[in-house]
C-alpha cells in the first residue's frame, strides 16, 4: 500500500513538473564580425491553452547591441501534450569585444496563474573585420554573392527566340510555296455601264409585276431610284440625296435635251405625289412612266455616246497648234 501511494505521489509530482512552463535561449553563433548578424531564439514550453506575452523591445538593447529586424514568433507544437513556441530575434553588433545579450522576461498565463520566465544572459564575441592583404583596406564582411540566372528570367528570352524561329520557318515555307505554286491570273471585271444597271432595275419592275405585288408607292420609289442612279452616274449631277427641284436645276447645266428634261420632270413630280401626298395614279399611268423611263435611259445613253465620240475626234482636227506646225513644215 505504501508503494502504491509513493508511486502515485511521484507520478503527480512529475505531471506538475511537466506542466510548469519553461524557457530556454540559444544564439545562432558565439562569435561574429563587426556589422554581422546573429539570431537569438527564445523557446517557451507550456501547457495547451496558455497565453504567452513577450516584451515590447526598442531598436537597441544597450551595449552596442541593436535589433536588426522585427521579431518573429513560430509555433512549434500545439496539442494536448504541450504548447511550444519560439521567438526569434535578429541582432547586430557594431562594437568589438564581448557583448552581452540582456535577460528578456517572458510572461506566461495558464489556468489563471501567471509566471514570469527568465532565461539568463548570453555572451558572444565581436571581432574586427579582417584586412585585405592585397589592398591594405578593410575586407568586405561577406564576399560577393554569385547570382545565377533563374528560369523565370530566361523564359521571356526563350519564348522570344521560339517565336522568331517559328516566323522564320513559316516565311521559308511560304516563299518555297510561292515559287512552286503561282496563282492563276484572274482578270479584273470592268464596272458595268450605268445605263445597263439602270435598265436592269427598271425592267425588273416590269417582270416582277411590282405594281400588283408591292403597290404604287414601292413601284415609284424603285423607278425614281433607278433614274436618280443613272442621272448621277451619266450626267455627273447630285441626284441620290437631292430633291426633284434640285435635280432639275442641276440638269439645266448639262447637255440634257429639253424633251428628256420634261419627261424626267413629269416622272419625278408624279413620284413625289405618290410618296408624300398619298396620290394614287392609275396603273396605266405607272406602266406608262416605266416605259417612258426605259426609253429615256436608252436615248440618253445613245446621246452621251455620241457626245463622247465627238469630243474624242474634235481636238485632232481643230487643234490650232497642230495646224500651225503643219504650215511651218
Amino acid at each position: 500500500m505504501k508503494r502504491v501511494v509513493l508511486l502515485f505521489s511521484l507520478l503527480a509530482l512529475s505531471l506538475c513538473l511537466l506542466a510548469q512552463p519553461t524557457a530556454e535561449r540559444t544564439l545562432s553563433r558565439d562569435s561574429v564580425e563587426v556589422g554581422d548578424t546573429l539570431l537569438l531564439t527564445l523557446k517557451i514550453r507550456t501547457g495547451k491553452g496558455a497565453d504567452i506575452f513577450f516584451p515590447q523591445l526598442t531598436d537597441t538593447l544597450g551595449g552596442g547591441l541593436e535589433v536588426y529586424d522585427a521579431p518573429r514568433l513560430d509555433t512549434l507544437q500545439y496539442d494536448a501534450d504541450a504548447f511550444v513556441a519560439a521567438w526569434r530575434l535578429p541582432l547586430v553588433a557594431y562594437d568589438t569585444g564581448w557583448v552581452a545579450v540582456p535577460e528578456i522576461p517572458i510572461l506566461v498565463q495558464l489556468n489563471g496563474r501567471a509566471d514570469t520566465l527568465t532565461t539568463g544572459i548570453s555572451l558572444f564575441h565581436v571581432a574586427y573585420v579582417p584586412m585585405d592583404q592585397a589592398t591594405g583596406e578593410l575586407a568586405d564582411i561577406r564576399g560577393p554573392l554569385e547570382q545565377g540566372i533563374t528560369f523565370r528570367e530566361l523564359l521571356p528570352w526563350l519564348l522570344g527566340a521560339l517565336g522568331v524561329a517559328v516566323l522564320a520557318i513559316a516565311l521559308y515555307f511560304w516563299l518555297r510555296y510561292r515559287k512552286t505554286h503561282t496563282l492563276p491570273f484572274v482578270p479584273v471585271k470592268p464596272p458595268r455601264p450605268p445605263e445597263e444597271v439602270a435598265l436592269e432595275r427598271l425592267r425588273t419592275l416590269s417582270s416582277e409585276e411590282a405594281w400588283h405585288r408591292r403597290g404604287g408607292k414601292y413601284f415609284y420609289t424603285e423607278l425614281t431610284d433607278a433614274l436618280r442612279f443613272y442621272l448621277e452616274a451619266a450626267w455627273q449631277v447630285r441626284a441620290l440625296e437631292e430633291t426633284t427641284a434640285e435635280i432639275l436645276a442641276a440638269l439645266r447645266a448639262t447637255a440634257c435635251s429639253e424633251a428628256h428634261y420634261l419627261q424626267l420632270q413629269q416622272i419625278l413630280q408624279r413620284s413625289d405625289l405618290v410618296k408624300f401626298a398619298r396620290f394614287e395614279p392609275l396603273e396605266s399611268e405607272g406602266i406608262g412612266d416605266l416605259h417612258l423611263a426605259i426609253a429615256m435611259v436608252e436615248e440618253m445613253a445613245a446621246q452621251l455616246a455620241q457626245l463622247k465620240s465627238t469630243s474624242e475626234t474634235q481636238p485632232t482636227s481643230n487643234n490650232p497648234s497642230t495646224s500651225q506646225i503643219e504650215k511651218e513644215l
